[in-house]
């Protein structure tokens, strides 16, 4: 896609999926983005059927016969008419060529909408003249050839708007070429015969440059236009009881509030939504006019957390009938989404093209290289794993030690790898004198059964070189390895850090990881990723040591490849809290606290109770595990992060408990496409 595309139209097509028609600048031809109703997931940019060579400027998109999806499209240089249709059955889409047009008349604007009989109407304006015209396809889906449409006084058009009005009767209203006044030509719902061109009040004389149309509060359709000069909005509306217009009144917009571009469509509760680019900024505002009463309200702006500016709007109705507004970006014309919930809130999504890149979870550093080879580490965001070895309990651990309250995660850390996680949280015990990862926590001097610790074992150190070896055989991509919280669990039960010789003999059998990183650094994180990881087409891979021992003191052994954490300063401060709502308050506020290099701890912590209840229910109650709280915080993970970050604000490290599938790096990936403004 290049600076030029445009959005050509928006409707539902097959089992309610919403489509969205996209012209492009380069001569690929139409493409299709569209959002799967069932889920809300919206799919990449995928080419239409179309003859090669063909460029589109203009298009109308709508249900024609047996509901079929029509797609009438203006050819940009001779103004023909083309269409391609979906199959509403098998949502197959086809290009039938060019429309029966026997005098060749070339169009600059098109409009559908179901008129008499349920017959899809299409209305025209003719490229040199700015005659009105119209086609109608037939419930055989065949297509009549263009007429003109009544127009005595012979005026010329620049734009017009389509939507059933009062009496259910079809409204077309145009805007003069010249002068910018609206006028009507509308047609009979009962003979399907269409009206003269009728200039619409208007006294003072206000010259129009853009217009939608749509119904309101009572049914009643509501035009709302922007002046020629100011770019104010403007409503005409007409009463659904009687079909009298109302004369042109100026909208809400105290703050004098100039726009370039509108669309509108009826959003939360039935309320009619406008959504409106400003010119001087690009940024997306809302009116939007109360349903019982018809109350408008003064422009809002809208979420914009990048402050993207923009050039065009279109809306339409996606999944759960929730309003989609779909933004053209100024500089790159690329498609960007806000929608709207159920309860009127809007929300940001973002770029909607995501082709280009990978989410791939084994190798999405790597596949991405073209785009983040030049991001530093301390820019990159990147899956983390918490406790990461505690997927299962090996031997030794603590009388109180269970699975409910020691294992923290579903899967190795070579599973995990394959996940895309690429941050480890390593803690090293000394378990019958062999190194082992652990999850112990410090209980108090008179703790259960006179433990002052509790806790259990997870993979061997071993197994876990092994699994990250077996990995970067076949792998290129950068991985982190954080010691910390080491002890050695063969004294007495006071259990103690690692002493000199003992992180020495743990350095020593680190030195069996492959592809460690050798070279020193100040600070790790002010290298890119290119560095860790080559070029494309000439990648390698790398794990990076970073070792923080509990006991002070502590030399790391020299020429090891194993650093200091001063090497690698992170803010890692979690919420120590079982309540989902706090913990997520609490990390977001950090966040945004901390700009640096932030981990988001999105983890949640048993109480005392529940860490000593889920290994026996008391009165049958069930008390959630590490992993059941795990789930809960998981399941919110996008819904809850996504709303909250922009493209200088978000997580460097997405840390997480029971990691069992790739959303962690699809959300990575897409953070760091955004924090590089790539679309």
């Amino acid at each position: 896609m290049g600076t030029d595309n445009k959005i050509l139209a928006v409707a539902r097509g097959n089992r309610n999926n919403l489509q969205v028609v996209i012209s492009t600048s380069n001569d690929e031809g139409p493409q299709l983005i569209w959002q799967d109703d069932t889920n809300g997931v919206w799919h990449n940019p995928v080419a239409l059927p179309y003859a090669t060579g063909l460029s589109f400027s203009s298009a109308g998109l709508a249900r024609g016969n047996a509901d079929n999806l029509q797609l009438v499209l203006i050819e940009k240089d001779k103004g023909q008419l083309y269409l391609i249709w979906q199959d509403n059955n098998t949502g197959e889409w086809r290009f039938s060529g060019k429309l029966n047009n026997p005098k060749s008349y070339a169009f600059s604007h098109v409009a559908l909408a179901k008129g008499n009989n349920e017959y899809l109407q299409g209305l025209l304006i003719e490229k040199d003249s700015g005659r009105p015209l119209y086609v109608w396809q037939d419930n055989e889906g065949q297509w009549a050839e263009p007429g003109f449409l009544p127009n005595e006084d012979g005026l010329a058009f620049s734009a017009l708007a389509l939507s059933r009005g009062a009496g259910g009767y079809l409204q077309a209203v145009f805007l003069d070429k010249y002068r910018g006044y609206p006028h009507l030509i509308w047609q009979n719902n009962n003979t399907g015969v269409w009206n003269d061109s009728t200039k619409l009040p208007n006294p003072n004389g206000v010259e129009f440059s853009h217009l939608v149309m749509a119904k309101g509060n009572a049914e009643n359709l509501q035009v709302v236009l922007l002046e020629k000069n100011s770019g104010h909005p403007y409503l005409i509306w007409q009463d659904n009881n009687n079909g009298a217009w109302a004369s042109p009144g100026m909208l809400p917009n105290p703050a004098g509030l100039r726009f370039v571009a509108l669309a509108i469509a009826s959003g939360n509760a039935g309320n009619l939504q406008v959504v409106l680019i400003e010119k001087n900024s690009g940024h997306p505002y809302l009116i939007w006019q109360y349903n019982p009463n018809g109350d408008w309200s003064v422009p809002i702006a809208l979420p914009n957390p990048d402050g993207i500016s923009y050039r065009a709007v279109t809306l339409g109705n996606g999944n759960a009938n929730r309003l989609q507004a779909i933004l053209t970006r100024k500089d790159t014309g690329k498609p960007y989404l806000i929608w709207q919930d159920n309860a009127g809130y809007w929300h940001y999504h973002g770029c909607l093209d995501r082709s280009g890149r990978s989410y791939e979870p084994a190798s999405w550093m790597q596949d991405n290289l073209q785009a983040l080879q030049s991001m530093k580490l301390n820019a990159l965001c990147i899956p983390g794993s918490h406790d990461a070895g505690m997927s299962l309990l090996s031997v030794g651990g603590t009388v109180g030690a269970n699975a409910c309250n020691t294992i923290t995660q579903k899967h190795s850390i070579l599973s995990q790898l394959n996940l895309g996680v690429r941050y480890f949280d390593i803690r090293p015990v000394i378990s019958g004198g062999t190194f082992y990862t652990g999850h112990y926590t410090f209980v108090g001097e008179k703790g259960p059964f006179n433990l002052k610790w509790q806790g259990g074992n997870g993979q061997s150190i071993a197994s876990i070189i092994d699994e990250l070896n077996q990995f970067t055989r076949s792998q290129n991509e950068l991985i982190v390895l954080y010691l910390s919280h080491d002890l050695n669990t063969d004294v007495d039960d006071s259990y103690r850090p690692l002493l000199q010789a003992e992180y020495d003999r743990l350095c020593s059998e680190l030195e069996r990881v492959d592809h460690r990183e050798m070279s020193h650094a100040n600070d790790f994180k002010d290298l890119t990723l290119g560095h860790y990881i080559g070029k494309p087409g000439a990648t390698r891979p790398r794990v990076l040591i970073i070792a923080e021992p509990s006991q002070g003191g502590i030399t790391l052994k020299a020429n090891s490849g194993i650093w200091g954490a001063v090497t690698y300063s992170i803010t890692n401060v979690y919420s120590n809290t079982n309540d989902l709502n706090a913990m997520i308050n609490d990390q977001i506020g950090k966040m945004k606290s901390n700009h640096d290099y932030f981990l988001l701890s999105w983890t949640l912590t048993q109480s005392p109770w529940q860490a000593a209840t889920c290994v026996a229910p008391v009165f049958n109650w069930h008390t959630p595990s590490i992993l059941d709280l795990a789930e809960e915080a998981n399941s919110v993970l996008s819904a809850r992060l996504l709303p909250e970050i922009s493209a200088t604000v978000y997580p460097k490290i997405i840390y997480l408990d029971a990691i069992d599938n790739s959303e962690a790096t699809r959300l990575s990936v897409d953070i760091n496409y955004r924090a590089l403004g790539i679309c």
